[in-house]
């Protein structure tokens, strides 16, 4: 009874605003234009959202891989697998279809078969971050120079709402990647896929990468350079 009681009421509500005479809805817009002049325009909300563009993950399908983790735990056909950038950490799927995202804390060694090719990470310290351990990717490794990459993904809001936009609202994933060279024994350091920070890091390398320079234009990749120093160094041999 409490419930038709208040469904009765609602309905009674609705039925106000739908039955005023044509002089009340007339003093009800007279009361809106005068809101109007006092607080300026009516808020406007834009319901319009667009979704996120980009993907957290490396590679966006999961592949078939190897891992290593904790307590000699280590891992073959029973998942399939995949990296979220965002997270610094591994996401399998069982083969009954759930999907988990595993503790990063726990994970030593992952290898992904992706497209004919072995995509390593490995965990480490963070050079200079207080003894922080993140999940790196092996870009090269060589007798010289060792090429590491950090993952990195963040998620971001953008508003393209000016005079000649689109008014699309969305959110995207934008890569924060960091790199790292070690050259021989020494501690990894911290480089940027620029021209500069490539020539400064790599002396010994600098014929090479001049040559690059020449004919790359654009961004710098970071595969690019770990063919690079693939290349130079089987031409060293």
């Amino acid at each position: 009874m409490k419930k038709l009681n208040a469904l009765f009421v609602a309905f009674s509500c609705t039925a106000v605003l739908w039955c005023q005479t044509p002089a009340e809805v007339g003093n009800s817009m007279v009361k809106m234009n005068e809101i109007n002049r006092g607080s300026g325009l009516v808020p406007y909300f834009n319901l319009r959202y667009d979704g996120i563009k980009g993907s957290k993950f490396f590679y966006e399908d999961y592949t078939e891989g190897e891992l290593w983790m904790s307590k000699e735990r280590h891992f073959t056909k029973e998942y399939v697998y995949k990296f979220d950038e965002s997270e610094n950490t591994i996401q399998v799927k069982t083969k009954e279809g759930k999907e988990i995202s595993l503790l990063s804390h726990e994970i030593e060694v992952a290898k992904l078969f992706i497209k004919g090719s072995t995509v390593t990470y490995f965990r480490a310290e963070v050079p200079n971050a207080n003894g922080e351990h993140r999940l790196f990717q092996v870009l090269f490794v060589g007798k010289k120079y060792s090429l590491l990459k950090l993952p990195g993904k963040k998620l971001v809001k953008e508003e393209k709402t000016g005079g000649y936009d689109t008014g699309e609202i969305y959110h995207e994933y934008i890569p924060t990647h960091r790199y790292f060279l070690q050259t021989g024994q020494k501690t990894a350091e911290e480089i940027k896929m620029t021209r500069r920070s490539l020539l400064k890091t790599m002396p010994q390398k600098k014929a090479v990468l001049e040559a690059f320079f020449e004919e790359h234009e654009g961004e710098i990749h970071d595969y690019e350079i770990a063919e690079l120093l693939e290349k130079s160094e089987k031409e060293e041999k």
